[in-house]
């Protein structure tokens, strides 16, 4: 076989900033600002002959909008390495986003943001050699001024999960993979005489940090209009911040660039399909804690039910299905009303890797089937999350997301026995898999990720599974 070695050092960083400002109840918008900034910037090979290097790129944007009641901007970067020249296997996909709230419009009383990072590969070996860093910040900091005193409370969830399977095998040689999520939402009070600041102060309890085994934090705070004996003007100033950052390397830069070891695992925090959502929201009565108000639910626009979080008991609240907290499925949205959104079998909450253990309440047990394997998850607004043709529950076919003996993996193109990566197991994979049973060196890759008996290795077993499958028998 022949043997390559690839050195890549990329950078990928978003940053969205937003500033906006309305009001509570009664107020009129007094400033509305929106800006996104992003930067994309990579990467250099190593392969011994020739040597080959990519220089830098950079992109750059701006936007801004005026609306009071909606804003939609979404920055995004892909770079895609390993795949020029054509000679060198494998490729490398770092995607990131950051954006405003889902469908462009924030939730009732509230704010809301939306961030994902992922570095995906494929066909990797032990040859690459990878120095990568990812960086996204999403935050939007929005002023609020109520006309009289009042009581309300601050409902803060967070949506999304990550998939990162972190390591570290010491500094000599560099070897590491690690990732930090900061989510935070923040609420100040701002007083002010004229143009004087006069006082800027963290109201009680926050900052407050969300985690993937804390979403939710409900805290009730009182809003007064002025203050002192001088009548002085107070705003508040509420933020929701999303900061995600990963680095991954498995290589020494010296004089003769090396790398170590094969790259595998999944590297993800969120996904653009599936990014990380931050909402906080000034509620009055949500009897069922679901992050929608009761006087919502109960009108004619809302299917969902005022006294049940979990309407179609999917495992999902109804307000994180809902994100925007507007009665309509929007894009990115799955349906609080029906627990298998896209219709490939395969319920919303167990696509999304929920447990029993995640679960509201009022979600009934004898209808929810948790994710048995949470560590891998599909999409739920697309039947066919790997593109492979085949619906995510023809592949998962007792849809307990988990890939059990005798199913494909709905989240990977390629089936069992396709060895050479091609989409389909044909007589090419035949062809291969008998070279290797005698001990003859294919001319292709064989990949083993896709052998048959969980052995890692093509064998007799391998060979006449391929060929039954090529001839109809399987």
């Amino acid at each position: 076989m022949k043997t390559t070695k690839t050195l890549l050092g990329c950078t990928i960083m978003v940053v969205v900033v937003c500033v906006y400002t309305t009001a509570v109840a009664s107020l009129e918008p007094v400033e509305t600002t929106f800006r996104y900034e992003i930067a994309n910037n990579g990467g250099i090979f190593y392969y011994p002959d020739p040597f080959y290097l990519n220089g830098a790129s950079e992109e750059k944007a701006l936007c801004a909008t005026t609306s009071s009641d909606q804003y939609e901007c979404q920055a995004s970067a892909t770079l895609v390495e390993f795949n020029t020249p054509a000679e060198i296997p494998g490729e490398v996909r770092m995607n990131a986003m950051a954006a405003g709230p889902v469908g462009g419009t924030n939730p009732y009383n509230g704010i809301q943001v939306q961030a994902a990072a992922q570095l995906i590969h494929e066909s990797l070996n032990a040859g690459h050699a990878l120095n990568v860093e990812q960086r996204v910040r999403s935050w939007v900091v929005q002023t609020y001024q109520v006309t009289e005193p009042e009581a309300f409370t601050l409902i803060m969830n967070l949506d999304g999960f990550s998939d990162f399977d972190a390591f570290n095998y010491g500094t000599s040689p560099p070897w590491t993979a690690e990732a930090t999520s900061t989510i935070t939402v923040d609420l100040q009070e701002i007083v002010t005489n004229g143009d004087l600041l006069v006082s800027q102060e963290h109201l009680s309890g926050f900052p407050v940090t969300l985690t993937e085994t804390e979403r939710q934090r409900n805290i009730p705070v009182s809003l007064v209009d002025v203050t002192g004996t001088q009548n002085y003007t107070v705003t508040y100033q509420l933020t929701v911040k999303i900061e995600l950052d990963a680095w991954i390397t498995n290589l020494i830069l010296g004089a003769e660039p090396d790398s170590h070891g094969l790259l595998t695992g999944n590297f993800d925090l969120g996904s653009v399909d599936a990014p990380f959502i931050l909402t906080a929201r000034f509620s009055g009565d949500d009897s069922d804690n679901d992050g929608i108000e009761d006087e919502q639910e109960q009108s004619a626009e809302f299917c969902t039910a005022w006294d049940d979080a979990d309407t179609d008991d999917d495992g999902i609240l109804d307000g994180a299905e809902d994100a925007n907290q507007n009665g309509e499925v929007d894009a990115g949205e799955t349906d609080p009303c029906n627990l298998d959104s896209d219709g490939d079998g395969i319920q919303d909450g167990t696509e999304l890797g929920y447990t029993d253990a995640m679960i509201s309440a009022d979600t009934d047990t004898a209808i929810f089937q948790e994710d048995m394997d949470p560590a891998t998850t599909t999409n739920p607004r697309s039947a066919d999350t790997d593109g492979d043709g085949l619906s995510d529950g023809s592949e998962d076919i007792n849809a307990n997301g988990r890939v059990d003996p005798g199913e494909e993996d709905p989240g990977d193109p390629f089936w069992l026995g396709d060895i050479n990566h091609d989409s389909s197991v044909d007589l090419g994979d035949a062809v291969m898999a008998i070279q290797v049973v005698s001990g003859v060196d294919p001319a292709q890759t064989v990949y083993t990720d896709k052998e048959v008996n969980g052995d890692d290795k093509v064998g007799l077993e391998d060979a006449a599974y391929i060929l039954q499958k090529v001839s109809g028998l399987r």
